[in-house]
C-alpha cells in the first residue's frame, strides 16, 4: 500500500519507514488470503465438484484416436477452463481478486469457443488450424457467444446481457479500466488517497472474489455440459455426466442467490438445460 498525502514532506519521511513491499504483499497474503478462502469455502468446494466431473468427461478422447478432430479441441479448451479456474481459486486464496476476476473475461472466450465448435468438425478444423496472432480465435466473441445462446434457446436478451455486461465487466478487471481500478486499486479516507498494491479486504473486494470464483466455476460447467452432450454417446453413461452436472448446476444456483443476497449484484444468468 503506498499512500499518498497531500504533504510532501511527510510522504517522503513515511516511505523511508515502510518496510520493503516483499514484506507488506507477505503480510498482507497472510492477513486477508485465509479470510477470503474461510467466506469462500463453498464456492471452492463446487469448484473441486466441477474440475472433478469436467476432468472425467476429458479423458473420453480415450475413445476417439486418430487425427485431431473436434472432441480433441474441445478437450483443449475444457482442459485449459480448468486450469484457469483452479488458477483464479489460488489468486482468491492469496487475496488477489483483480488479477482473478480479469482471468475470467479468458475464460468466457474459450468457453464459448468451445460451446460454438460442438461437434462440428469443420469449425474444429478451422479452429485447429488458426494461425492469427492478432486474434485469439477465427469467429468473434459476440458472434459465437449470440450463436450459442440461440441453438440452446435462450432469448436475444441473454446473449446481449453475456456479451454487454458479463464480459465487458470482467475485460475492465483485465485491462486495468480506471472505473475498475478505482473500485478495487484505490482509497480516499479524509484528505489521504491511497493506492493499494496488493490484497486487502473490503466489501468490494469480497464481492469480486465472489464473483471470480463464481463466474469460473459457471464457464467450466457450461463448456463441460456442452462437451458431454456433444462427444459422449447417448445412453447411460451420457445420462450419467448429465445427471452429476444438474446436480452441479443446483448448488450453483444457491450459491450465487446467496451471493446476490450478499451483496446486491445483479441476478446471475439464466444457463441453458444440460439437456436440450
Amino acid at each position: 500500500m503506498v499512500s499518498l498525502p497531500d504533504n510532501a514532506e511527510d510522504h517522503s519521511r513515511r516511505e523511508s519507514e515502510m518496510p520493503p513491499m516483499t514484506q507488506l504483499l507477505a503480510a498482507a497474503e497472510v492477513g486477508v488470503g485465509p479470510k477470503l478462502a474461510a467466506e469462500l469455502t463453498a464456492h471452492f468446494r463446487l469448484a473441486d465438484l466441477v474440475t472433478d466431473l469436467a476432468g472425467e468427461a476429458i479423458e473420453e478422447i480415450e475413445n476417439s484416436p486418430g487425427e485431431p478432430r473436434a472432441i480433441h479441441a474441445c478437450a483443449i479448451l475444457l482442459s485449459r477452463l480448468i486450469t484457469d479456474m483452479r488458477a483464479i481459486a489460488h489468486l482468491v486464496r492469496l487475496g488477489y481478486v483483480a488479477p482473478a476476476l480479469g482471468l475470467t473475461a479468458g475464460m468466457l472466450e474459450m468457453a464459448y469457443t468451445s460451446m460454438y465448435i460442438g461437434a462440428d468438425e469443420a469449425r474444429a478444423e478451422r479452429w485447429l488450424t488458426h494461425d492469427d496472432t492478432k486474434n485469439s480465435a477465427p469467429w468473434g466473441v459476440y458472434d459465437m457467444v449470440h450463436a450459442v445462446t440461440n441453438r440452446v434457446g435462450l432469448v436475444e436478451a441473454a446473449a446481449r446481457r453475456e456479451w454487454d455486461t458479463i464480459y465487458r465487466q470482467a475485460c475492465m478487471a483485465k485491462h486495468g479500466n480506471p472505473l475498475a481500478l478505482a473500485d478495487v486499486g484505490v482509497l480516499e479516507q479524509a484528505d489521504w488517497r491511497f493506492v493499494l498494491t496488493g490484497p486487502y479486504l473490503d466489501t468490494a473486494v469480497r464481492r469480486w472474489a465472489h464473483v471470480s470464483v463464481s463466474m469460473a466455476v459457471r464457464y467450466t460447467k457450461l463448456a463441460g455440459i456442452t462437451f458431454c452432450r456433444d462427444h459422449v454417446l447417448a445412453g447411460e453413461r451420457q445420462q450419467h455426466y448429465f445427471r452429476r452436472w444438474v446436480h452441479v448446476t443446483e448448488l450453483q444456483r444457491e450459491m450465487e442467490a446467496a451471493d446476490v443476497e450478499e451483496f446486491r449484484i445483479a441476478t446471475p444468468p439464466v444457463d441453458a438445460p444440460p439437456v436440450e
